[in-house]
């Protein structure tokens, strides 16, 4: 009678941290946190390992859902707060992501250069070419490319979305961004041996519209990650742009955030609060089927 009086009483800890996932009330909560306690408290004199178990999740998921309700429904007069914050995460992951990827392009840049000067004068119409910069590209880059002494495209390797922009066949600095009505690029450029040059093309962003269709964007991964859509423009941008790159005074893209609305952030935190809450209450349902299965054992 013992393991099913703990069974019982986690069940009724997991209804009630289901009714806080549900309404998300503080009171609700300090309910369910209550029930948690009573049943820790009663299984650990009783040395129920799944109802101790049972009892930590509920409490811990309970107090922790409250706290989130309690976030939800001060959001309108925090908001200005938590719109800078979303801002602050996504200008600082930006920023990274930009870095990773400018240094995953210059590797495959100058891998390019290497393997370009090495080819024999006579492979440079065959298929070794691209396999060479195939070999260069690897996973660094979107696209790898050999533009000629007076701009022309020689070789190639992966998907660039669009053509070359023209300023690009001109560019002397090793930075060079493109912005385009789907696609924007920010290219990693590189001097050859014979008056070429190689460059490599990070994919930055996408037209929303084409995400279903297209290869995943630097702004996307930084959208599912904090919350906020970086918008790229050319150039060091006006004077408080939350984000630039490039050499200081030189900087060749800048970029606006976009955040979540109150409305999309209000959806996404009760989504992530009560989905949160639903698995742990089906875990101390689990733990409650266990107690009671076990309560036919001997000495139970």
């Amino acid at each position: 009678m013992r393991v099913r009086a703990i069974a019982l009483l986690a069940y009724a800890g997991a209804l009630a941290l289901l009714a806080t996932a549900r309404t998300l009330e503080p009171l609700v909560a300090a309910a369910g946190a209550l029930a948690g306690g009573v049943l820790l408290l009663v299984a650990w004199r009783r040395r129920s390992v799944e109802g101790i178990a049972a009892g930590l999740l509920v409490a811990v998921a309970s107090f922790a859902t409250g706290i989130a309700g309690g976030r939800i429904a001060a959001m309108p007069t925090q908001w200005p707060d938590i719109e800078a914050r979303q801002a602050a995460r996504g200008a600082t992951d930006l920023d990274r992501a930009v870095q990773r990827a400018v240094a995953g392009a210059e590797d495959a840049a100058e891998r390019g250069v290497r393997a370009w000067a090495a080819l024999e004068p006579g492979d440079a119409t065959g298929p070794a070419p691209f396999q060479a910069l195939d070999d260069a590209r690897g996973d660094r880059a979107n696209a790898l490319f050999v533009l000629g002494a007076t701009g022309e495209l020689v070789a190639w390797s992966g998907l660039h979305q669009g053509p070359l922009p023209e300023a690009l066949r001109a560019a002397g600095g090793a930075l060079a961004f493109a912005e385009g009505p789907l696609f924007d690029y920010l290219y990693v450029v590189r001097p050859g041996a014979r008056g070429d040059r190689v460059i490599a093309a990070i994919l930055l962003e996408t037209d929303p519209a084409l995400t279903d269709r297209s290869p995943p964007s630097l702004a996307s991964g930084v959208r599912e990650r904090t919350g906020a859509r970086p918008r790229f423009g050319a150039g060091p941008g006006a004077p408080g742009a939350p984000w630039r790159f490039g050499p200081e005074g030189q900087e060749v893209v800048h970029a606006s955030l976009d955040v979540a609305t109150p409305t999309e952030w209000r959806a996404e935190a009760i989504g992530v609060a009560r989905g949160r809450a639903v698995a742990f209450a089906v875990l101390a349902l689990v733990l409650a089927l266990a107690s009671w299965l076990g309560a036919g054992a001997p000495g139970s």
